[in-house]
């Protein structure tokens, strides 16, 4: 699983035409998703590029992060 970045940097990276394939600007509705990789292919051997399952579109390494665990300190500020 990884997360779409949040749509301010995503704006950034649409803004400053960085991300190959180019980002559209259709696919900032979806910024903080968390989404399963469908598939990862090669852009012009510039990089990877990701097959997101349910979103348009693909994406750029570049606007994606992991999906990471909280950490425990967050896990122990929920429960109050």
């Amino acid at each position: 699983m990884v997360r779409v970045i949040d749509r301010e940097l995503l704006e950034v990276v649409l803004r400053e035409r960085r991300g190959h394939p180019p980002l559209e600007e259709r696919q900032l509705e979806y910024a903080g998703r968390l989404v399963r990789i469908r598939g990862v292919g090669f852009y012009h051997e510039e990089g990877q590029i990701y097959d997101l399952e349910g979103l348009p579109g693909f994406w750029d390494e570049e606007c994606l992060a992991p999906d990471r665990p909280a950490a425990s300190s967050d896990r122990e500020e929920s429960k109050e």
